[in-house]
């Protein structure tokens, strides 16, 4: 049986539009890396595949990228992030990895082993994962070591369906928002 998106199109619009605000909001006001010199970048995945780059008065300076495996090529970047460093990192969602350029979009490196459909950076560099495809959750280094995972398919509490979205507050609570299961679950720091 075919799946029908039809249901989900707001729900991905919102996602969308608040992974562009954040992106741009960060790269304006140097949240992210303390860096308000860094320019805006958008994952255009959804029929493009590739990274557009951005002034910081939302004018267009370049593009890169083009469907594909090897590197530099895509399938489906589905958001993207700066690190301290000032290198973007891509997630390359349906080739199930996370890719990483310069600024000026070289690459890099990449390193994977999930599908990345959410990404979020914490001040203190630690990136969070929401692997949309096993259903979990994972909290890891910038070289792609995982040093904690959690979730699994599922509707109950602390099972995802489909984790879509990752963000972290101040506080070191994590909040995930997911499609299937339309619904945004808070896991509380201990």
């Amino acid at each position: 049986m075919r799946r029908s998106w039809e249901p989900y199109i707001p729900w991905l619009t919102l996602c969308a539009i608040a992974a562009v605000l954040l992106t741009l909001y960060a790269s304006d006001s140097g949240w992210l890396t303390g860096k308000a010199s860094l320019k805006g970048y958008v994952s255009d995945g959804y029929g493009n595949n590739r990274v557009v780059k951005f002034t910081k008065d939302y004018k267009y300076v370049k593009a890169w990228g083009k469907k594909g495996t090897k590197p530099g090529e895509f399938n489906l970047p589905h958001c993207i992030l700066t690190d301290a460093k000032g290198l973007l990192h891509v997630s390359d969602r349906e080739n199930d990895r996370v890719q990483v350029f310069d600024q000026d979009g070289n690459y890099v490196r990449h390193y994977g082993g999930f599908a990345p459909f959410g990404l979020f950076l914490t001040p203190d560099q630690t990136l969070f994962v929401a692997d949309g495809r096993a259903h979990k959750c994972l909290r890891m280094s910038l070289e792609g070591k995982v040093d904690a995972e959690w979730g699994s398919e599922g509707a109950e509490p602390g099972q995802f369906n489909l984790p879509h979205g990752i963000a972290v507050d101040g506080k070191g609570n994590v909040y995930v928002g997911e499609i299937e299961g339309r619904r945004v679950q808070k896991f509380v720091k201990r």
